[in-house]
């Protein structure tokens, strides 16, 4: 006579223990990961928009002409270069696009109007994927200097001092989902800057601790409401959120 044995209700039960054990670990693992590179994915491309309308709007511009983004430009560049259908699709006001407040990684919060101050109004986008961009000119400046090949002036042309591919234009403040949560530095807020080649490239920070000790981008991501050092931390992680 053949005897069937099968898994007692205790077996049972510890076997539904430990799959709840390993559930409960992994599905927020797989839940976050998946949710950081949705967040990548609409900042590249967001990152790569910006990009291409800026080489738009470089080309646009008079042959060999100075580099600048001043407030009417950068107006200019977010209505024409965007095909907004009425001025009021271009907004001054930060908080029309964004959280009025953010979070940074370690929990601290901030905010723009912190940051750069209350009353200055810039001009910022909310695009079609639904990301929001404030763009804010710098108050730098590229130093030219004349150089001539005799002394007519119609042989002197005007030369930049400095290399104008370091010289940033503009920040640039973009919440990849608009005033959607987390509203957190590095998750979905992020700084980045515009420079006088017209290029979208991390902004270079020099911060330093109490101690005097050069912080780098990651401890400057997680201690940042607004994102900066964040997106240095992605491009060189070949466009992962790896922090």
């Amino acid at each position: 006579m053949r005897i069937k044995k099968g898994f007692t209700l205790s077996e049972t039960m510890i076997a539904m223990g430990i799959v709840g054990v390993i559930v409960a670990i992994t599905v927020p693992m797989v839940v976050n990961h998946f949710q950081k590179q949705t967040k990548v994915l609409m900042l590249e491309k967001t990152y790569k928009e910006l990009s291409d309308k800026l080489e738009l709007f470089k080309n646009e511009r008079p042959y060999n002409s100075i580099p600048t983004f001043t407030k009417a430009e950068i107006y200019s560049f977010l209505y024409n270069e965007f095909k907004r259908k009425n001025t009021t699709d271009v907004f001054s006001i930060f908080t029309k696009g964004f959280a009025s407040s953010y979070k940074s990684l370690n929990g601290t919060t901030g905010s723009y109007a912190q940051e750069v101050g209350r009353f200055k109004l810039f001009w910022g986008i909310t695009t079609k994927s639904g990301s929001s961009l404030y763009i804010v000119p710098t108050e730098e400046e590229i130093e030219y200097e004349s150089e001539c090949t005799d002394s007519r002036v119609s042989s002197c042309s005007i030369k930049p001092k400095n290399d104008i591919k370091s010289v940033k234009l503009a920040d640039v403040y973009l919440d990849v989902n608009g005033k959607k949560g987390p509203n957190i530095g590095g998750r979905d807020m992020f700084k980045m800057g515009i420079y006088g080649d017209y290029t979208v490239r991390p902004v270079a920070i020099v911060e330093a601790d109490d101690e005097g000790k050069v912080k780098d981008n990651l401890t400057i991501c997680r201690e940042s409401p607004l994102g900066d050092g964040c997106f240095a931390l992605i491009l060189n992680d070949d466009w992962k959120m790896n922090y």
